[in-house]
């Protein structure tokens, strides 16, 4: 029966509507670990950070992060990439342990593990591009008072219209490595389909009838590809 199944294929004519929500005790808890995770990893003793292991051993404790946007705590954001980025930073000079979680680009948060750090200065970033696996050097300022990150508890650096922005930024870098996957695969399917059709291997030469029919095989498969396309610029 599978032998027998025809493969067909089309692109989706409507609007991906997506839900944009994000949070609840799960995913705060995720962010106050990674954040957490990171200032262990580079030295600090799990035990000092206070207010993150309160947040995550009690279910009555207050959370310790809040959603900051503006302004952009990355200091030298790349325009053509994608980010995933956990940083930490802590002085006993004032007293704060403070961690910064960004995911996709879009979601960005800072915690505070401690309000009362008296360790030795630790200041750690670890960031990549998902959509590579690739890591990607930048600088997060955490250099933030406490009434900062009281701020973002009320979400007051989360003003409107600032998710957007954030969602602004992203889109086109996926848009753009979408259509070139995208491209890369029909054309590649294109070209596959046409020398099996002729009858001549992958690595093998076509002849001029033959390449007259590769031609309008390799045509008619990338047709509904650049219809696809067209529509989409348009709409």
């Amino acid at each position: 029966m599978l032998n027998q199944l025809q493969h067909t294929s089309h692109y989706i004519q409507d609007y991906v509507h997506m839900n944009l929500s994000f949070g609840g005790p799960l995913a705060g808890r995720a962010i106050v670990k990674s954040a957490l995770c990171l200032a262990v990893s580079n030295g600090v003793d799990s035990r000092v950070c206070g207010s993150a292991i309160a947040y995550l051993t009690r279910d009555d404790a207050e959370p310790c992060f809040g959603y900051y946007h503006e302004p952009d705590l990355i200091c030298d954001r790349p325009d053509d990439a994608v980010l995933h980025c956990v940083a930490v930073k802590g002085s006993a000079e004032t007293g704060l342990l403070l961690g910064y979680v960004e995911l996709f680009s879009v979601r960005r948060v800072v915690v505070c593990l401690s309000d009362k750090y008296a360790g030795t200065s630790v200041d750690a970033v670890y960031c990549l591009d998902p959509t590579t696996g690739q890591e990607v050097d930048v600088a997060v300022d955490l250099s933030l008072p406490l009434s900062e990150i009281e701020a973002s508890y009320r979400c007051e650096r989360m003003p409107d219209g600032s998710v957007e922005a954030a969602f602004n930024q992203v889109l086109p870098i996926a848009m753009e490595r979408a259509y070139d996957q995208e491209r890369n695969r029909v054309l590649d399917e294109a070209v596959n389909a046409a020398f099996q059709e002729c009858g001549v291997p992958a690595d093998g030469t076509l002849n001029p009838e033959q390449l007259s029919k590769a031609v309008r095989i390799v045509a008619e498969r990338l047709t509904p590809f650049l219809l696809h396309q067209l529509n989409r610029r348009r709409k």
